[in-house]
């Protein structure tokens, strides 16, 4: 899924890349990337696809917050700038790269955290929007997210007794569910950054292949009217 899914939504987001964010197309790169990595390591079980894998999904979490943190919960000192809090994010990818690479062992307990500040400026974001149909994903991300999280807390702690079990499959069931809530909340932030940026644009949320697919549909981002791109 990380690797079919993002091509897929490179030209669904072609209105908003163009008009809102281009670099949107950045974080389906890095979605494909996190996948390939995530393959080579569960195929080998080595301590090189280990880090590639964590280090890939380090980079989107931070990917993430230099496009969509809202300008208005800038520190002063930026003045609202993001080529600036662009630079502070990637100056602390790369410190979190090194970090990762000195204790491996420790990655998973440092990446999980990530996902409590992203769920709060979830719902910190939705309370500002009056859109059912946001407000509908974003609680149906914010499950998603719980419901992995249990799920990689039960293989990662219980491995024993679901292979008494005979129950292998929570951790696939944790790639799943990641790749959907990781990609929901692409999604709905980069609807938020619209909606904060240029409003003027109209940005609403659409399903592919068919708009009244919305238990099913592939949910997207895209512009009623078009107009000059922001300056960051």
């Amino acid at each position: 899924m990380f690797i079919l899914v993002p091509p897929l939504l490179v030209y669904l987001y072609r209105p908003y890349s163009e008009k809102v964010n281009s670099s949107i197309n950045i974080m389906w790169v890095l979605l494909m990337i996190v996948g390939t990595f995530s393959i080579y390591f569960h195929a080998t079980l080595s301590l090189v696809g280990q880090l590639l894998d964590e280090v890939s999904i380090i980079w989107v979490v931070f990917c993430g917050v230099a496009l969509w943190y809202p300008r208005r919960y800038y520190p002063a000192l930026f003045n609202g700038n993001r080529r600036y809090f662009k630079l502070m994010m990637f100056l602390i990818t790369m410190v979190s790269t090194f970090l990762a690479c000195m204790k491996p062992s420790l990655n998973n307990f440092f990446m999980m955290p990530f996902i409590i500040p992203c769920l709060g400026m979830l719902v910190f974001e939705m309370r500002r929007t009056e859109c059912k149909r946001i407000t509908r994903l974003g609680r149906i991300c914010g499950s998603l997210w719980v419901i992995a999280v249990m799920c990689w807390m039960g293989d990662f702690f219980l491995c024993d007794i679901w292979q008494n079990l005979s129950f292998p499959y929570l951790h696939c069931m944790w790639h799943i569910l990641v790749f959907v809530s990781a990609y929901t909340s692409c999604v709905l932030f980069s609807y938020f950054d619209a909606q904060n940026e240029c409003p003027e644009m109209g940005p609403v949320l659409r399903y592919w292949p068919k708009d009244n697919w919305v238990n099913l549909g592939v949910p997207y981002v895209t512009l009623k009217c078009s107009g000059i791109k922001p300056i960051d």
